[in-house]
């Protein structure tokens, strides 16, 4: 990993507490050298701002809701986000997947492509924690290719920006991407997981 690297951090909202401790790490690790990018919500996104937050580097919050709490969904309260707004080196995107006039499921996908697209921007990578292998269907068109699965929907749009992605998961993904190329084991701060390798690629 190269000085000032950039992290996005993608997964489910539901992991085992093994998998949220490896997320964690993984954003404090990455928050030492460079900066961290995420999501809102519960999961994932958590442990990498509770990963990252100590460090006191650059951390990205892309937020579906609002500053005032609206527009998250129903019963979700995003405890993580309270107060940090004021910590140095934190900046949340509020809104980031547009007004409240759109619904709720576009505006997670848009808060989604948000994060990944200033991902890209940056010249950073992806790191995913999966629910599961594969998607439960195939990828559909469009720069953020739906496929009944937040986390893969995100891996999907990012793999289409060239970003680089990595997926920790302890069998091989078998997710047929929107880009071809394949899956091979690969580390990101000692953690063992998968890359996907773009066939267009240049190997050496």
């Amino acid at each position: 990993m190269q000085h000032q690297m950039v992290l996005g951090f993608s997964g489910a909202r539901s992991l085992s507490a093994g998998q949220l401790a490896i997320a964690q790490d993984i954003a404090r690790q990455a928050a030492h050298v460079g900066s961290v990018y995420t999501g809102c919500a519960l999961g994932a996104d958590a442990a990498a701002v509770a990963g990252a937050l100590p460090v006191g580097g650059l951390l990205h919050i892309f937020a579906v809701g609002t500053r005032t709490g609206a527009g998250f969904p129903r019963g979700f309260v995003p405890h993580h986000l309270g107060g940090i707004e004021t910590t140095g080196g934190v900046i949340l995107h509020w809104s980031a997947g547009g007004p409240l006039t759109v619904p709720l499921v576009a505006r997670l996908a848009r808060r989604s492509l948000a994060m990944v697209r200033a991902v890209a921007a940056a010249g950073g990578s992806l790191v995913a924690f999966p629910a599961s292998p594969r998607p439960p269907r195939a990828f559909r068109p469009g720069p953020f290719p739906s496929c009944g699965s937040g986390t893969w929907a995100t891996v999907g749009a990012a793999a289409l920006l060239g970003v680089p992605v990595f997926v920790v998961y302890s069998a091989r993904p078998s997710a047929v991407l929107p880009v071809a190329g394949v899956w091979t084991p690969a580390l990101v701060f000692g953690v063992a997981g998968w890359a996907f390798v773009p066939a267009t690629a240049k190997m050496f």
